[in-house]
């Protein structure tokens, strides 16, 4: 019994001694001899080994390598994990690092690592003629099974700003007495801003290379928008997957193949406060916005062949808004093949894109666009040539335009230059509220400052007119922006029905010669303008006996869509009549506010052989003004009477002053007005035959006997001054006519002073009465004609609206 204690005794205490070496000088073989042994190996320098923790079953070490202030590379822990039985067979079944920060930085599109050694070992290349294979047990010291990195992080710095990106990994070291003992397999997470980015791939040393599958799903990209706003003014929202893999050199580091595809889910660009482009899907479907991409080096590694492709989705559409403009993008497809070597890249594209555009009230509906061509991009430069087809295109516009059947095929080159093909433009139908206008067909031509488009319009309201429109695009000052212009040819008119395009303008005839020219300028706010000239114009009612010619005007809009025109707008006619109530021509300065809004700031009016003019008056809503102030100057008398319904009167003199014309609701009346003789200046006024005041009055009645000599003198009398009044009593309108002077010649009359009355004489021998009179004289007019008068301008004034 006492052998076999003796014998544990020893086998303990050889066991605890064996234990007691074992765990003082591994740590300090593993401090002082294997780990620098490794580093000299690889060749990397400054590297600081912190002392190691042995246990049965692992070892615990730290180490860095880089300056002591900042390390480019720092492991916390260092751990092994192995059985003590595979010591002795110097196998090791994993290493742990924990705790790992490694520091490079991004310059001209390769990493760096700070550390020379490191940077060495990166980039060392394999002998020529030489395989590069893994270093062999006896090499090494041990074999290993797995490497596992938890809790790292990558910290990159690019340019002025340093970024760190937590990760994690495991990579699984080969079986080296197999074929593929140079095959290291990976896989790990990186988690930037907090989202997961799983990666995985292998590691291939016989041909220095890596190959790498990569993925993300719904990164929220607000999580980047520090790096984001390195653009000033751009916000990106939204979620995005991304996928793909990648083929690597690792001596030196260098990218050779990458394939994958971006979605974005509801997303949402903009650039400060004039660009926003947001994706969006149809109601129910989840379908994003897809691109996949493919880029290889090529053979001599000059440089990259790569593309970039939609992937179609027929519920997805894109709106983009720019400034006061909106597009929005049906399904859009994109293709673009190009390779890059040096400072140059040369492309081809081809784009898809149906679409509807809104600028303010006008719409603008694509259902075909495609433009494909070839650009090239060197020093910064652009350049490119291509082609716009657009098919079946319509727009509309709140006034009630309408433009249908649009297709244009443009070829077209940037910077721009002559010696293009020439392209092809036409529209089907041109209408206006329903009505048709006609159809248009012509041609374009870029050239290098101008695009110049010459179009034929055939014109449905006046069969067989043809009006060719030269229309031009400049370039010559880019940066105040771009200015078309349109000059049509003349359009002459006669007796065209303008309730063909105005459906309010019943039985309103047009004759005239119609011109002018618009402008339309695109910077960095969009500005339009037109001028409108008309010649020879004539306008009509029949039915109600209105007529308007010799019209003469020209009018510039220049705030256009707004049909606002510049102040001082001035028309000219040579005459204008409203029944028997004639004008010998005249002239007016206005404005036209808006659609609705018509100011008349000066009328100047040939009338009675005289003028009248008409202040400041504004038109509006449809509605006439309730008052309007005729300002009269050199009307002749006789003139004045003879419009107002007495007939057979001539002779001169002429009358000055103002007649308020009053309109409430549907009648038309006259304030008291005040029309008086010029001063100093005298006339003549003769009424022909015909009882004009007596012809209603019974003969023995006194009011016969004053009219009659009343009459009598009116048939030949010579005034110093008149003075004329228009009064307006209930339905009569009463012209109030005083003279004074005498008879040109005596009056077959004798007054009776018993009867205070006058008495015509039958005796034509006896001497009549010639001295000077005062006379007057109350013609009551019904006013029935003048409210005719007024329905009529009221009528004509709604129609107009």
């Amino acid at each position: 019994m006492r052998k076999i204690l003796r014998v544990i005794f020893l086998f303990a205490f050889f066991l605890l001694t064996g234990w007691t070496l074992f765990s003082a000088l591994l740590p300090l073989y593993l401090h002082r001899s294997l780990l620098p042994s490794l580093c000299r190996k690889a060749g990397v320098e400054n590297c600081r080994i912190s002392s190691p923790l042995i246990g049965w079953s692992g070892a615990n070490i730290g180490f860095s390598i880089g300056s002591a202030d900042s390390p480019v590379l720092n492991v916390s822990s260092f751990s092994l994990d192995y059985r003590f039985s595979g010591l002795f067979k110097k196998q090791i079944k994993q290493v742990n690092l924990t705790g790992v920060e490694l520091r490079c930085a991004v310059r001209k599109n390769r990493l760096v690592l700070d550390d020379p050694s490191l940077q060495r070992l990166l980039n060392r290349k394999p002998e020529k003629g030489r395989k590069v294979s893994r270093p062999t047990n006896t090499e090494m010291g041990l074999g290993l099974e797995r490497v596992s990195v938890k809790q790292a992080t990558l910290i990159c710095r690019i340019g002025e700003r340093e970024y760190r990106l937590p990760f994690e990994g495991e990579l699984m070291l080969p079986d080296f007495e197999t074929e593929k003992k140079n095959l290291y397999d990976f896989k790990g997470s990186f988690f930037p801003r907090g989202q997961y980015f799983s990666f995985s791939g292998f590691l291939d040393l016989d041909q220095q290379a890596v190959h790498l599958d990569f993925a993300a799903e719904k990164l929220d990209l607000e999580r980047f928008a520090d790096f984001i706003h390195l653009i000033p003014g751009l916000i990106l929202r939204g979620n995005l997957d991304f996928a793909g893999n990648a083929q690597m050199d690792i001596s030196p580091f260098a990218l050779r193949d990458l394939n994958g595809a971006v979605s974005l889910h509801h997303g949402e660009i903009s650039l400060g406060n004039d660009f926003l482009l947001q994706t969006a899907v149809d109601k129910d479907s989840s379908s994003p916005l897809t691109f996949e991409f493919e880029a290889k080096t090529k053979a001599d590694q000059s440089g990259w062949d790569w593309q970039v492709a939609s992937l179609e989705t027929d519920s997805l559409h894109i709106d983009v808004t720019v400034q006061n403009s909106w597009m929005r993008l049906f399904s859009p497809v994109m293709l673009i093949k190009g390779n890059s070597v040096a400072d140059r890249t040369s492309f081809d594209f081809d784009f898809d894109l149906p679409s509807e555009i809104t600028e303010g009230e006008t719409r603008i509906e694509v259902p075909a666009l495609k433009l494909r061509g070839q650009a090239d991009l060197r020093d910064g430069e652009f350049a490119g040539r291509g082609k716009v087809d657009l098919s079946e295109a319509s727009l509309h516009q709140s006034s009630g335009l309408l433009l249908e059947g649009i297709n244009i095929h443009f070829p077209i080159t940037w910077p721009p230059a002559n010696g293009n093909a020439e392209g092809e433009l036409n529209c089907a139908k041109i209408s206006w509220r329903d009505h048709l206008l006609g159809d248009l067909a012509g041609k374009l031509l870029q050239e290098e400052k101008t695009i110049r488009i010459e179009a034929d319009f055939n014109s449905a309201l006046s069969p067989g007119f043809i009006a060719t429109s030269p229309l031009i695009v400049r370039f010559e000052n880019l940066k105040e922006g771009n200015v078309i212009q349109l000059t049509p040819p003349a359009l002459r008119l006669s007796d065209f029905h303008l309730s063909d395009v105005l459906p309010g303008m019943k039985g309103v005839q047009l004759s005239a010669i119609i011109a002018g020219l618009a402008e339309f300028e695109f910077g960095e706010d969009f500005s339009a303008r037109a001028q409108i000239n008309l010649k020879n114009g004539a306008l009509s009612l029949p039915e109600k006996n209105i007529f308007i010619s010799g019209i003469e005007t020209s009018l510039d809009f220049p705030h256009l869509p707004q049909l606002r025109s510049d102040p001082q707008q001035k028309l000219d006619f040579t005459s204008a009549g409203l029944d028997d109530f004639l004008l010998a021509g005249g002239s007016c300065i206005f404005t036209l506010e808006s659609s609705d809004s018509f100011l008349l700031e000066q009328g100047i009016f040939k009338w009675a052989q005289g003028e009248i003019h008409i202040p400041a008056l504004r038109f509006s809503a449809g509605q006439l003004p309730s008052e309007l102030m005729i300002y009269c100057h050199q009307l002749k008398l006789t003139e004045i009477l003879e419009q107002f319904g007495v007939d057979n009167i001539k002779g001169d003199g002429t009358v000055n002053g103002a007649i308020p014309v009053k309109f409430k609701k549907d009648k038309l009346s006259f304030g008291e007005s005040f029309l008086y003789s010029t001063p100093g200046e005298g006339g003549v006024i003769q009424i022909g035959k015909g009882d004009f005041l007596t012809g209603s009055i019974p003969f023995d009645t006194p009011q016969f006997a004053q009219l009659d000599f009343t009459q009598e003198a009116l048939r030949n009398f010579k005034y110093d001054w008149a003075k004329l009044h228009l009064i307006s009593k209930d339905d009569i309108l009463i012209l109030q006519l005083k003279l004074d002077g005498k008879p040109a010649e005596p009056l077959p009359f004798s007054y009776d002073v018993k009867t205070g009355r006058f008495q015509r004489l039958i005796d034509s021998s006896k001497q009549g009465i010639f001295q000077p009179i005062r006379l007057d004289v109350n013609f009551r007019l019904p006013l029935d004609e003048f409210l005719e008068y007024n329905y009529k301008i009221k009528e004509l004034f709604h129609r107009t609206q």
